[in-house]
């Protein structure tokens, strides 16, 4: 795959949040590599592109930027473009650290990460490292890039995507697909006869497990997010939201670390809402005739 043609053929330009897919964590790095030099050099007036490294050490990350761009790579170059290397997981721990380089004279105003599997180690860390880069996007008005290798499907723009990319789907206003794939490659596949069926096989696939709990980092207002999940594969879920008034949750909620199990989250959701509130005609018409405002009880 030529990288140069394709990266500097994405057009980047009005996107806050943009998601790039490709094959393999190791193109990534080096797509990841070209696209950061080519926004270097678009910056203007003393701004700057931060590049954060969440795979590899600092010196093989340096060694790589010179084989794909060129000796004058280097690690931390003065003319444009800063690069920081993190230990696998800890993308939200620098936080302060990385919004303290968004003022100043020599802000940065664009931030390139090579590798979305990498910066975090689990399933809440990662919804924290969602928070912190819809911060830097709203609050402080920086372009956030953000590498991911393709599973199994590419996501949709501001379309939260169930077991892959997640929740930072949702917030992304850009999604491309860099992915090398030939042309021709349908051409060169060879032709297979089908063969006749002799018999057909049924089986019952056994069903998977669900757990239902309240996600209070997900919670906003006075909605509460009520979360579905597959219990064999945590990164499946279903999210739905609702508040104290039209539900009436059990005490105490059902939490990730106790849910409630063998419930789907529609036959739950119908089993805790609230009755709809109802007043008798008569009694309402009576009302009115003698002046007396009617109090509807839940």
């Amino acid at each position: 795959m030529n990288t140069s043609s394709v990266i500097n053929s994405l057009a980047l330009n009005q996107k806050n949040l943009v998601l790039i897919i490709g094959d393999s964590i190791g193109e990534n790095i080096d797509s990841s590599l070209v696209l950061a030099r080519r926004l270097q050099s678009e910056q203007t007036y003393g701004r700057r592109v931060l590049y954060i490294n969440t795979v590899q050490s600092a010196q093989v990350l340096g060694q790589r930027g010179k084989e794909v761009i060129g000796p004058e790579f280097r690690y931390r170059d003065e003319q444009g473009m800063d690069c920081r290397t993190l230990t696998r997981g800890s993308l939200s721990a620098v936080d302060e650290e990385v919004r303290a380089m968004f003022f100043g004279k020599h802000a940065v105003r664009t931030v390139v990460i090579n590798s979305w599997e990498f910066s975090a180690e689990d399933y809440r860390t990662r919804n924290r490292v969602v928070s912190m880069l819809r911060r830097w996007v709203v609050e402080d008005g920086v372009q956030v890039v953000v590498f991911a290798q393709f599973r199994s499907a590419v996501p949709t723009v501001m379309k939260v995507q169930i077991g892959g990319i997640g929740k930072l789907a949702g917030l992304a206003d850009g999604v491309f697909d860099i992915r090398e794939r030939p042309l021709d490659a349908e051409q060169d596949e060879p032709a297979v006869e089908p063969k006749p069926i002799t018999r057909i096989e049924t089986t019952t696939k056994p069903q998977k497990e669900k757990v239902i709990y309240v996600d209070d980092e997900c919670n906003f207002g006075r909605s509460i997010a009520i979360v579905e999940e597959d219990a064999v594969n945590p990164g499946s879920q279903m999210i739905n939201f609702i508040t104290e008034e039209s539900h009436e949750l059990p005490v105490p909620w059902p939490t990730r670390e106790n849910p409630i199990r063998g419930k789907t989250l529609t036959s739950f959701l119908k089993e805790i809402e609230r009755p709809a509130r109802v007043v008798d005609d008569v009694v309402a018409d009576n009302a009115v005739e003698q002046g007396v405002t009617l109090g509807v009880a839940a």
